[in-house]
């Protein structure tokens, strides 16, 4: 679990910009490649849906940690227990993992 990945990657940013319609919305920008472009309501649905990852990466590296640390957990036996914490997670809040997260209107 030290892997760095983001050390490989190109950056990732975002920019604000409006239509000629005057419309406002979102450019995510990897690299200097634009990739996608929001409406404003789109770019907050991902926000949220960013925190909430967020959130979720934190709980799977504490329980892995924890299993490791606190219980003596082998690398198989502590994915195998966050295995079954996002099971319990989506039973008790109908929400996935975090990269499983799709956003309602990108569902189709």
């Amino acid at each position: 679990m030290n892997d760095k990945p983001e050390d490989n990657l190109p950056p990732m940013w975002h920019q604000s910009g409006v239509n000629s319609a005057g419309e406002p919305f979102i450019q995510l920008i990897l690299a200097d490649k634009v990739i996608a472009q929001q409406s404003v309501e789109q770019a907050r649905e991902h926000a949220l849906a960013m925190l909430a990852t967020a959130e979720a990466a934190e709980q799977d590296a504490f329980l892995v940690q924890w299993a490791k640390t606190r219980l003596g957990a082998d690398e198989h036996a502590a994915v195998m227990l966050l295995q079954e914490f996002r099971n319990w997670r989506v039973e008790q809040t109908g929400k996935r993992s975090g990269q499983e997260v799709i956003p309602p209107r990108a569902k189709r």
